[in-house]
């Protein structure tokens, strides 16, 4: 699970929702790439996870999202 560093809870992912996803890419290297994922837990609480893309994404979170609900903020 994701850990909840203020509340010390510990967070299956089928209790947390991808909120929204943003992309950066390096000021000088097009490849250093990084995902940062707004989550929101279903008791209201709210953070994020960041984590490199491509190649170098960490296969251990990449499981936790696909379990995850993706249920993006809708926009004005």
């Amino acid at each position: 699970g994701l850990k909840d560093l203020v509340s010390g809870k510990v967070y299956r992912p089928e209790q947390l929702t991808i909120r929204e996803v943003y992309r950066f890419e390096g000021y000088t290297d097009p490849d250093d790439l990084s995902v940062l994922y707004v989550l929101e837990a279903d008791d209201g609480a709210r953070g994020w996870v960041s984590d490199a893309f491509g190649p170098y994404a960490s296969p251990e979170l990449a499981e936790h999202l696909d379990k995850m609900k993706y249920e993006p903020v809708a926009e004005d």
